[in-house]
């Protein structure tokens, strides 16, 4: 046996009508309120097992009254049924089968299944979604730079200029030659004052 899922999506209510397999054979329109969605099955129950079918696949179909299922093709070429109350009103309405065959099959299976309890499904709410875990990473404090030390420049050798270090030449030449004069002209007085000095005479 089937089962009638109930359940609540954006404020509306819905029932879908599963066979035994867990297929879903019909789903219902949108209702305001959960009470109007269970007589919604009650008259699933209460039509499907009498409701003629009405085939609009074929050319020049014989209309049937109320209640009825009415299998029609879409505009994809599917083959889908709907069926509807004694005031004419739609109940529920099916999915697309590509073979009619197993559009009349679905008919049978809601005849069959139209009996089943009532289930109510919790409201699908969205799960958050799972974030990554980061790993906690230990963090490196960054390493001083270590001043290298500065090498003193070099000092360029102050060389004087050619005509200056000339000069400086010349003077300490002067001064050389000045030197060597003083000491042969010290040299010759000293031998003038040998020589004139009177000689002691030796007593008798």
């Amino acid at each position: 046996m089937g089962k009638y899922a109930v359940r609540e999506s954006k404020s509306k209510f819905y029932f879908n009508l599963k066979a035994d397999n867990g297929e879903i054979i019909l789903t219902s329109e949108g209702y305001n309120r959960e009470a109007s969605c269970l007589q919604g099955v009650e008259s699933v129950r209460t039509n499907a097992a009498v409701a003629s079918v009405e085939d609009q696949t074929i050319e020049g179909f014989k209309k049937e009254t109320n209640p009825k299922f009415e299998m029609y093709a879409d505009k994809a070429g599917e083959f889908r049924f709907r069926l509807k109350a004694r005031n004419g009103q739609i109940i529920g309405v099916s999915e697309g089968y590509k073979a009619k065959a197993s559009a009349v099959k679905g008919i049978e299976s809601i005849r069959k299944n139209s009996a089943s309890d009532v289930v109510k499904v919790a409201i699908e709410t969205a799960k958050p979604a799972k974030t990554e875990r980061v790993e906690k990473t230990e963090t490196v404090e960054p390493v001083a730079e270590v001043e290298k030390p500065v090498k003193p420049a070099k000092t360029a050798e102050v060389r004087p200029a050619p005509k200056i270090e000339k000069a400086v030449k010349t003077v300490k030449a002067a001064k050389a030659e000045k030197t060597e004069e003083s000491a042969t002209m010290e040299a010759v007085g000293k031998a003038e004052k040998t020589v004139k000095a009177p000689k002691k005479r030796k007593k008798a």
